[in-house]
């Protein structure tokens, strides 16, 4: 009897210090819910809320703050989706603003290749509202009827379309979309390059597969170059007047032997790019006149009204 006295006396202890837990905390020890029910409501909502996780978007931005907008002139993957038309590189002199839009790079921050967005996650007036788009660099975008990448639609490379709502049936569905890497050398065949000198013979140069360097792509990062395209030298005394360019994007540089720190401007794309004054598109003295050159695969849709400052472009590896 005393071994059970004793026993009673340390169950009513247990159990009081049972009872004073329950009240300081609100919790019991034991399962209260009925046989087979899912543990109780405090843990469940829990555990779902430890579950949720933001959906997964690559950087960009939906404002039409025009110090968000992006450069559609770049090798890294470009895209961007509007609900009225294209915004032009003009915008950002003048202002405008879409009822929805997004600007952004798909493979930025590391996010991963080929991962499927919905477009609701970018601005939620932008689902099934896109009338524009435009798609850059090397890259390949598929845009999808539905979310979660369902119902494929169509893809796009290098191109870009300001008037879905007259172009076919696409306009106002674009519900998802993923991107994947592409830089078209499989489909490239030849780009052409001429030159024309003041006062003296000109240059022409036909750029083949041997001279582009192909391009990889690093797990969810930049491109980096396997290796560099062939550089070109002017010839001593070359004063490059006007150039053409045929489905190549170059880069010229005021020193010869293609220093990246020496660029000076880029133009081209996989296009023809029309006879056009060297001197009067850069807004240079004749002593920023290029010394050597060097052409990569295509890349861009049109090249900007005043090539971009080399300090301002993406390096080259």
């Amino acid at each position: 009897m005393g071994w059970h006295r004793d026993g009673m006396e340390g169950f009513f202890v247990l159990r009081a210090l049972h009872i004073a837990l329950f009240i300081l905390l609100g919790t019991p020890f034991c399962d209260t819910s009925p046989l087979g029910a899912p543990p109780t409501a405090a843990v469940s909502t829990a555990l779902i809320k430890r579950g949720d996780t933001p959906p997964l978007v690559p950087p960009g931005s939906n404002t039409a703050d025009p110090a968000t907008f992006i450069s559609f002139y770049e090798p890294a993957c470009s895209l961007g989706l509007w609900s009225e038309r294209l915004r032009n590189d003009d915008m950002r002199k003048y202002g405008w603003k879409q009822d929805a839009q997004w600007e952004g790079h798909p493979f930025g921050d590391n996010f991963p290749p080929d991962q499927c967005v919905n477009v609701k996650d970018l601005q939620s007036n932008l689902d099934n509202s896109i009338t524009a788009y435009r798609v850059t660099g090397y890259c390949e975008c598929t845009f999808f009827d539905k979310q979660d990448c369902d119902g494929p639609l169509f893809a796009a490379f290098n191109r870009e379309d300001g008037a879905l709502d007259k172009n076919g049936p696409d306009n106002d569905r674009i519900s998802s979309f993923k991107c994947s890497p592409r830089n078209g050398y499989d489909v490239f065949q030849e780009g052409q390059v001429k030159l024309s000198y003041y006062g003296g013979t000109g240059l022409d140069v036909n750029i083949t597969k041997n001279d582009i360097a192909l391009w990889k792509e690093e797990p969810y990062g930049e491109l980096v170059g396997i290796s560099h395209t062939v550089c070109y030298n002017m010839p001593e005394g070359f004063k490059l007047s006007t150039y053409w360019l045929r489905g190549v994007t170059c880069r010229f540089y005021k020193s010869s032997g293609c220093p990246r720190e020496d660029m000076t401007s880029q133009v081209g794309n996989a296009g023809v790019q029309g006879w056009r004054r060297y001197l009067e598109r850069l807004s240079l003295t004749r002593s920023f006149e290029p010394k050597s050159f060097r052409c990569f695969l295509p890349f861009g849709i049109e090249t900007p009204e005043w090539p971009q400052n080399g300090a301002e472009m993406w390096s080259e590896a």
